[in-house]
Protein backbone atom coordinates (compact mmCIF):
# COMPACT_ATOMS: atom_id res chain seq x y z
CA UNK A 1 0.00 0.00 0.00
CA UNK A 2 1.51 3.52 -0.46
CA UNK A 3 3.00 5.84 2.05
CA UNK A 4 0.61 8.54 1.15
CA UNK A 5 -2.47 8.35 3.11
CA UNK A 6 -5.45 8.55 0.84
CA UNK A 7 -8.88 10.50 1.76
CA UNK A 8 -12.21 9.75 1.14
CA UNK A 9 -15.32 11.65 2.01
CA UNK A 10 -18.18 9.34 2.17
CA UNK A 11 -22.01 9.95 2.23
CA UNK A 12 -24.63 8.21 2.46
CA UNK A 13 -28.57 7.47 2.98
CA UNK A 14 -27.96 8.88 6.19
CA UNK A 15 -26.86 12.02 4.62
CA UNK A 16 -23.67 11.72 6.77
CA UNK A 17 -19.71 12.45 5.83
CA UNK A 18 -16.96 10.87 7.13
CA UNK A 19 -12.77 11.07 6.12
CA UNK A 20 -11.37 7.92 6.30
CA UNK A 21 -7.91 6.93 6.00
CA UNK A 22 -7.28 3.97 3.09
CA UNK A 23 -4.13 3.35 5.31
CA UNK A 24 -5.64 3.28 9.14
CA UNK A 25 -8.18 0.83 8.32
CA UNK A 26 -7.96 -2.85 7.96
CA UNK A 27 -11.65 -3.92 6.73
CA UNK A 28 -12.52 -2.71 3.42
CA UNK A 29 -14.35 0.21 3.22
CA UNK A 30 -16.43 -0.84 0.59
CA UNK A 31 -17.69 -3.65 2.62
CA UNK A 32 -18.85 -0.33 4.89
CA UNK A 33 -20.62 1.25 3.01
CA UNK A 34 -22.50 -1.87 1.16
CA UNK A 35 -23.29 -3.01 4.55
CA UNK A 36 -24.92 0.83 5.52
CA UNK A 37 -26.64 0.97 2.52
CA UNK A 38 -28.75 -2.30 2.66
CA UNK A 39 -29.22 -2.13 6.00
CA UNK A 40 -31.05 1.13 6.26
CA UNK A 41 -34.09 -0.21 4.13
CA UNK A 42 -34.73 -2.16 7.58
CA UNK A 43 -34.99 1.22 9.72
CA UNK A 44 -38.17 2.57 8.54
CA UNK A 45 -40.88 5.31 10.51
CA UNK A 46 -42.45 2.69 12.56
CA UNK A 47 -39.07 0.85 13.77
CA UNK A 48 -37.21 1.78 16.52
CA UNK A 49 -34.30 0.93 17.66
CA UNK A 50 -32.61 1.07 21.19
CA UNK A 51 -29.23 1.44 23.07
CA UNK A 52 -28.74 1.31 26.17
CA UNK A 53 -24.84 3.25 28.13
CA UNK A 54 -23.83 3.81 31.41
CA UNK A 55 -22.57 6.97 31.52
CA UNK A 56 -19.42 8.23 34.15
CA UNK A 57 -18.41 11.68 33.35
CA UNK A 58 -17.03 14.16 35.66
CA UNK A 59 -17.78 17.37 34.14
CA UNK A 60 -19.14 20.52 36.42
CA UNK A 61 -22.60 19.23 36.74
CA UNK A 62 -22.15 15.77 35.65
CA UNK A 63 -24.31 14.11 38.64
CA UNK A 64 -27.31 14.52 36.57
CA UNK A 65 -26.32 13.66 33.70
CA UNK A 66 -24.28 10.06 35.01
CA UNK A 67 -25.75 6.49 35.30
CA UNK A 68 -28.10 4.95 32.39
CA UNK A 69 -28.18 6.74 28.84
CA UNK A 70 -30.91 5.51 26.13
CA UNK A 71 -30.41 6.22 22.71
CA UNK A 72 -33.46 6.02 20.78
CA UNK A 73 -33.26 5.86 17.16
CA UNK A 74 -34.98 5.42 12.97
CA UNK A 75 -33.41 6.28 9.67
CA UNK A 76 -34.67 9.58 10.13
CA UNK A 77 -34.79 10.84 13.95
CA UNK A 78 -32.91 10.27 16.96
CA UNK A 79 -33.17 10.91 20.70
CA UNK A 80 -31.08 10.51 23.62
CA UNK A 81 -32.11 10.56 26.98
CA UNK A 82 -30.47 11.01 30.48
CA UNK A 83 -32.47 8.15 32.24
CA UNK A 84 -30.67 9.67 35.60
CA UNK A 85 -31.72 13.51 35.21
CA UNK A 86 -33.80 14.03 38.05
CA UNK A 87 -37.41 14.74 37.12
CA UNK A 88 -38.34 16.63 39.85
CA UNK A 89 -36.63 20.03 41.51
CA UNK A 90 -35.78 19.91 44.88
CA UNK A 91 -34.06 22.14 47.78
CA UNK A 92 -31.66 21.29 50.19
CA UNK A 93 -30.14 23.18 52.99
CA UNK A 94 -26.07 22.48 53.71
CA UNK A 95 -25.42 24.98 56.01
CA UNK A 96 -26.27 28.04 55.38
CA UNK A 97 -26.43 27.31 51.96
CA UNK A 98 -29.45 26.61 49.80
CA UNK A 99 -28.58 23.90 47.35
CA UNK A 100 -31.55 24.04 44.59
CA UNK A 101 -31.45 21.15 41.89
CA UNK A 102 -33.33 21.73 38.84
CA UNK A 103 -35.30 18.77 37.40
CA UNK A 104 -36.71 17.83 34.12
CA UNK A 105 -39.54 15.22 32.92
CA UNK A 106 -37.88 14.55 29.75
CA UNK A 107 -34.54 13.70 31.10
CA UNK A 108 -32.57 16.64 29.26
CA UNK A 109 -33.21 14.87 25.72
CA UNK A 110 -30.66 15.33 22.60
CA UNK A 111 -32.76 15.02 19.80
CA UNK A 112 -31.39 14.91 15.98
CA UNK A 113 -33.66 15.08 13.23
CA UNK A 114 -31.58 13.60 10.65
CA UNK A 115 -33.65 14.82 7.41
CA UNK A 116 -33.65 18.46 8.06
CA UNK A 117 -30.17 18.43 9.47
CA UNK A 118 -31.43 20.23 12.75
CA UNK A 119 -30.33 19.72 16.45
CA UNK A 120 -32.41 20.17 19.71
CA UNK A 121 -30.70 20.72 22.76
CA UNK A 122 -32.44 20.55 26.18
CA UNK A 123 -30.22 22.79 28.78
CA UNK A 124 -31.69 22.72 32.46
CA UNK A 125 -31.16 25.03 34.96
CA UNK A 126 -31.67 28.90 36.03
CA UNK A 127 -30.81 30.79 33.15
CA UNK A 128 -33.91 33.14 33.00
CA UNK A 129 -36.08 32.48 36.00
CA UNK A 130 -37.54 29.72 34.23
CA UNK A 131 -35.51 26.41 34.15
CA UNK A 132 -35.55 24.77 30.73
CA UNK A 133 -34.02 26.07 27.11
CA UNK A 134 -34.47 24.64 24.25
CA UNK A 135 -31.41 25.41 21.39
CA UNK A 136 -32.20 24.61 17.29
CA UNK A 137 -29.18 24.63 15.61
CA UNK A 138 -28.08 22.89 12.27
CA UNK A 139 -26.49 19.80 12.51
CA UNK A 140 -23.13 19.94 11.80
CA UNK A 141 -20.89 18.03 10.35
CA UNK A 142 -17.79 15.27 12.91
CA UNK A 143 -14.47 14.44 11.44
CA UNK A 144 -13.52 11.32 11.97
CA UNK A 145 -9.74 9.26 12.00
CA UNK A 146 -10.38 5.82 11.79
CA UNK A 147 -7.45 3.96 13.41
CA UNK A 148 -5.42 0.93 13.35
CA UNK A 149 -7.01 -0.72 16.35
CA UNK A 150 -9.64 -3.30 17.02
CA UNK A 151 -11.34 -5.13 20.35
CA UNK A 152 -14.62 -7.03 21.19
CA UNK A 153 -17.09 -5.29 23.54
CA UNK A 154 -19.82 -7.87 24.49
CA UNK A 155 -19.16 -9.83 21.57
CA UNK A 156 -19.07 -6.92 18.82
CA UNK A 157 -16.33 -6.20 16.86
CA UNK A 158 -14.84 -2.52 17.25
CA UNK A 159 -12.85 -0.54 15.64
CA UNK A 160 -11.36 2.85 17.35
CA UNK A 161 -11.88 6.14 15.73
CA UNK A 162 -11.16 9.32 17.42
CA UNK A 163 -11.23 13.26 16.51
CA UNK A 164 -11.93 16.74 18.04
CA UNK A 165 -15.76 18.21 18.38
CA UNK A 166 -17.01 20.77 20.91
CA UNK A 167 -13.72 21.42 22.80
CA UNK A 168 -13.02 17.74 23.60
CA UNK A 169 -11.14 15.17 21.81
CA UNK A 170 -12.94 11.56 21.60
CA UNK A 171 -11.77 8.03 21.34
CA UNK A 172 -14.83 5.91 20.23
CA UNK A 173 -15.13 2.47 19.22
CA UNK A 174 -17.83 1.52 16.85
CA UNK A 175 -18.89 -2.03 15.46
CA UNK A 176 -19.55 -2.72 11.74
CA UNK A 177 -21.76 -5.17 12.86
CA UNK A 178 -24.59 -2.87 13.61
CA UNK A 179 -24.26 -0.58 10.55
CA UNK A 180 -25.81 2.62 11.41
CA UNK A 181 -24.05 5.94 11.95
CA UNK A 182 -25.49 7.24 15.38
CA UNK A 183 -23.59 7.09 19.07
CA UNK A 184 -23.96 8.44 22.40
CA UNK A 185 -25.63 12.30 22.88
CA UNK A 186 -24.29 13.88 19.72
CA UNK A 187 -21.29 11.85 18.60
CA UNK A 188 -22.30 9.86 15.00
CA UNK A 189 -20.95 9.79 11.67
CA UNK A 190 -19.06 6.37 11.59
CA UNK A 191 -19.59 3.34 9.54
CA UNK A 192 -21.36 1.76 12.39
CA UNK A 193 -22.76 2.14 15.87
CA UNK A 194 -20.88 3.58 18.65
CA UNK A 195 -20.63 1.71 21.76
CA UNK A 196 -18.17 2.90 23.98
CA UNK A 197 -16.53 7.18 23.92
CA UNK A 198 -14.28 8.84 26.01
CA UNK A 199 -12.56 12.91 25.97
CA UNK A 200 -9.21 12.51 26.12
CA UNK A 201 -9.41 14.84 29.19
CA UNK A 202 -11.00 12.07 31.11
CA UNK A 203 -14.41 13.97 31.90
CA UNK A 204 -16.81 11.90 29.55
CA UNK A 205 -17.17 8.43 29.54
CA UNK A 206 -20.03 6.13 28.11
CA UNK A 207 -20.03 2.77 28.25
CA UNK A 208 -22.16 0.28 25.76
CA UNK A 209 -24.74 -1.91 28.19
CA UNK A 210 -27.22 -3.30 25.58
CA UNK A 211 -28.46 -2.67 21.98
CA UNK A 212 -32.03 -3.59 21.08
CA UNK A 213 -32.59 -3.63 16.44
CA UNK A 214 -36.80 -3.48 17.51
CA UNK A 215 -37.40 -2.07 20.89
CA UNK A 216 -41.06 -2.40 23.12
CA UNK A 217 -40.43 0.44 24.70
CA UNK A 218 -42.80 3.12 24.40
CA UNK A 219 -41.04 6.15 22.85
CA UNK A 220 -41.91 8.84 20.21
CA UNK A 221 -39.14 10.20 18.21
CA UNK A 222 -40.06 14.24 18.66
CA UNK A 223 -38.20 17.38 19.81
CA UNK A 224 -38.12 18.62 23.90
CA UNK A 225 -40.96 20.43 24.43
CA UNK A 226 -40.64 21.57 27.74
CA UNK A 227 -39.19 25.13 27.92
CA UNK A 228 -38.37 28.30 25.98
CA UNK A 229 -37.03 27.34 21.97
CA UNK A 230 -34.55 29.17 20.80
CA UNK A 231 -33.84 29.08 17.14
CA UNK A 232 -30.56 29.51 16.82
CA UNK A 233 -27.44 29.73 19.80
CA UNK A 234 -26.83 33.25 19.22
CA UNK A 235 -30.47 33.69 20.12
CA UNK A 236 -30.10 31.97 23.77
CA UNK A 237 -26.95 33.78 24.18
CA UNK A 238 -28.43 37.28 23.84
CA UNK A 239 -31.15 36.42 26.02
CA UNK A 240 -29.37 34.86 28.71
CA UNK A 241 -26.63 38.33 28.60
CA UNK A 242 -29.67 40.44 28.95
CA UNK A 243 -31.33 38.26 31.59
CA UNK A 244 -27.92 38.69 33.53
CA UNK A 245 -27.65 42.13 33.02
CA UNK A 246 -31.14 42.72 34.15
CA UNK A 247 -30.81 41.47 37.39
CA UNK A 248 -27.27 43.33 38.04
CA UNK A 249 -29.65 46.29 37.49
CA UNK A 250 -31.36 45.31 40.28
CA UNK A 251 -27.94 45.85 42.75
CA UNK A 252 -28.10 48.63 45.59
CA UNK A 253 -25.84 49.99 47.92
CA UNK A 254 -26.37 47.62 50.27
CA UNK A 255 -26.72 44.75 47.90
CA UNK A 256 -25.01 43.92 44.94
CA UNK A 257 -26.30 41.47 42.11
CA UNK A 258 -23.84 38.82 40.55
CA UNK A 259 -24.48 36.59 38.21
CA UNK A 260 -22.23 35.11 35.73
CA UNK A 261 -19.28 31.55 36.05
CA UNK A 262 -16.36 31.17 34.30
CA UNK A 263 -16.54 28.13 34.66
CA UNK A 264 -16.27 26.20 31.00
CA UNK A 265 -17.01 22.62 32.38
CA UNK A 266 -20.46 23.16 32.63
CA UNK A 267 -21.72 20.91 30.06
CA UNK A 268 -20.68 17.70 27.20
CA UNK A 269 -19.77 19.97 25.11
CA UNK A 270 -16.88 22.06 26.55
CA UNK A 271 -17.57 25.80 26.96
CA UNK A 272 -20.28 26.40 24.05
CA UNK A 273 -22.87 27.47 26.49
CA UNK A 274 -20.79 29.41 28.65
CA UNK A 275 -21.13 32.74 27.60
CA UNK A 276 -18.93 34.49 30.62
CA UNK A 277 -16.48 36.75 28.60
CA UNK A 278 -19.22 38.05 26.03
CA UNK A 279 -21.26 38.73 29.29
CA UNK A 280 -18.73 40.82 31.12
CA UNK A 281 -17.86 42.45 27.82
CA UNK A 282 -21.46 44.10 28.06
CA UNK A 283 -21.07 44.98 31.48
CA UNK A 284 -18.04 46.95 30.61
Amino acid sequence: MSKNIEKRTTQNKFDFKLDLSVEQIKLPILFFLLLILNSTDSFSQNSISRVVYHAEHSFHSANSYNGQNTLHFNQNYSLFIHEGYPKESTQKQDGNDIISTVGDKEGAPEFINFKDSLTYTKLVGQFFGQSQSIIKEKMDNITWEVQDSQKNIKNFLCILATTEYEGRKYSAWFTPDIPVPFGPYRLRGLPGLILEAKSEDGKINWQFVGYEAKTTAEVKLVPPSIGELFDTLEEFVEAKIIFKLKKESQSTSEFTVTIGSKNVDAYIEKGKFNIYQKYMNKRK
